[in-house]
């Protein structure tokens, strides 16, 4: 994974060993929304504190959506919260808090 991407929070998927996908993620409003197809879309009204960083309860939804996904799909997949905070997502419902996102491999994602 190299370091392009700049904007968090994002999700990367790991598709297989040394190859992975990295989606954006978007949040938008209940009733307001019109998703972008290349996007993880999270519904939540208010996923930002006055100092637009991400709010503790829109964290643990969107670790929760990830959690879903992770299990339905039997991938492994990590959320990216910032350069030093990550929370890798295990499909059998492992979570674990890193301070190093995802690094190496191939990235065949949309960014």
């Amino acid at each position: 994974m190299g370091e392009e991407a700049e904007q968090f929070p994002y999700l990367v998927v790991r598709l297989m060993a040394a190859v992975y996908y990295r989606y954006p993620i978007e949040f938008v409003h209940n009733g307001n929304a019109n998703p972008d197809p290349e996007a993880l879309t999270v519904f939540e009204s208010d996923p930002f504190d006055a100092d637009g960083k991400l709010t503790l309860e829109s964290k643990r939804k969107l670790i929760e959506v990830v959690s879903f996904e992770a299990r339905e799909t039997g991938l492994r997949m990590c959320v990216v919260f910032g350069p030093m905070e990550a929370v890798y997502v295990e499909p059998e419902g492992a979570i674990r808090e890193a301070a190093r996102p995802p690094v190496g491999g191939v990235d065949i994602g949309p960014f």
